[in-house]
């Protein structure tokens, strides 16, 4: 593992911008629920059920600095059974940049520029996200530092200035016609972005002080559980009722929102933290999934096949998710059910790994 440093402030924002990127685009938890305020309760549930995925990941990946996850993985199972958890997990990174350039692309030639094909968009935000993945973690961590907060403060903005919009009746009553059955489809949609932050394996090793890892993990995610409760709530108390059959919800949020009769166009600001966040959010994965590749087949150095990976995603956003249905269909399901047992296996593996050490230095001989 090269030696890389990034520091607790570039880890929190780099978190920040992984999970709220997908929430900028396209909210399908919003999509799928039969009641708005569902949704509401939907988000309060999922980011309570990643704390302790991300608090096992940021233990099992911080205990020993220097190892990275897989390093550690391929020690305690061996290293064919660590290969393939290698592989396993590199599949699952590069199905994010995938679903996130495939995204911003519908969104862009759906939104904002209908006449320009979606080609243009996917690919130039794959080559931003290779390029800076090829030059190492470190210059992504750097942008993250601007963006992130950039990023926060245009979200806040456009909620704080929709508000003239919004009737809170709109968020009562909150009830489950269909019982809690209502809620499985959800909350697991909410809980599957979450399992984004599993990167985290990969990204503590890299952390100027990785004892700090599991509190500033954990701090990101609340911070990105709080900014989504307050997004859903300015979302369904603007659009009441007709929330889930919005496809661009942030977006169209941005358009209610103003500060007086002088200023209007806030959608602006969702075509920035569109354009930086999904550069950024293909970025890390893509560098995540050239160092894991790196590590389950010993290459000398991974920074040469970031190219590579970006057009690959680039190539299957294109041909697998270029319409807003085909997203749907494919985030609602098979992504749901692959995040699921990625967060199964990863949260596994992290408990065997602490009971290996643990008894490791119990018994050292």
């Amino acid at each position: 593992m090269n030696h890389v440093r990034i520091t607790q402030r570039q880890l929190i924002s780099l978190l920040v911008l992984v999970r709220m990127t997908p929430q900028t685009l396209n909210c399908t938890t919003l999509n799928i629920v039969r009641i708005p305020t569902i949704g509401l309760i939907a988000d309060l549930i999922g980011t309570a059920l990643a704390v302790p995925l991300v608090y096992l990941v940021a233990k099992a990946s911080a205990g020993r600095p220097g190892e990275t996850f897989f390093a550690r993985t391929r020690r305690v199972l061996g290293k064919p059974v660590g290969t393939i958890v290698c592989v396993w997990i590199t599949i699952f990174f590069l199905l994010i940049p995938l679903m996130v350039l495939g995204s911003v692309g519908n969104s862009f030639s759906t939104a904002i520029m209908p006449d320009t094909p979606m080609l243009v968009f996917v690919v130039v935000l794959a080559f931003l996200a290779a390029n800076a993945a090829r030059r190492g973690l470190e210059v992504v961590g750097r942008l993250s530092e601007v963006l992130a907060p950039a990023v926060v403060t245009a979200l806040l903005s456009i909620a704080v200035f929709s508000v003239n919009r919004m009737d809170f009746g709109y968020l009562r009553p909150i009830f489950l016609p269909g019982g809690y059955g209502d809620l499985v489809a959800p909350v697991s949609s909410v809980f599957s972005y979450f399992t984004m932050f599993t990167v985290i394996a990969m990204l503590l090793p890299h952390l100027d002080s990785p004892r700090s890892g599991i509190a500033n993990s954990l701090a990101a995610l609340l911070i990105c559980g709080a900014l989504i409760v307050i997004m859903c709530i300015a979302m369904i108390s603007t659009f009441g009722p007709t929330t889930n059959a919005i496809v661009l919800h942030a977006f169209a949020l941005a358009r209610t929102a103003s500060i007086g009769t002088f200023f209007e166009r806030f959608e602006v600001l969702m075509m920035v933290v569109w354009t930086t966040g999904a550069a950024t959010t293909a970025a890390v994965f893509i560098w995540a999934a050239a160092e894991a590749i790196g590590e389950a087949f010993s290459l000398r150095t991974s920074a040469a096949i970031a190219y590579p990976l970006g057009w690959i995603v680039s190539l299957f956003s294109l041909t697998s998710l270029n319409t807003t249905f085909r997203f749907f269909d494919f985030s609602t399901g098979p992504w749901v059910i692959f995040s699921a047992a990625t967060a199964v296996l990863v949260t596994g593996l992290s408990l065997f790994i602490a009971i290996a050490d643990r008894r490791k230095e119990t018994n050292p001989g």
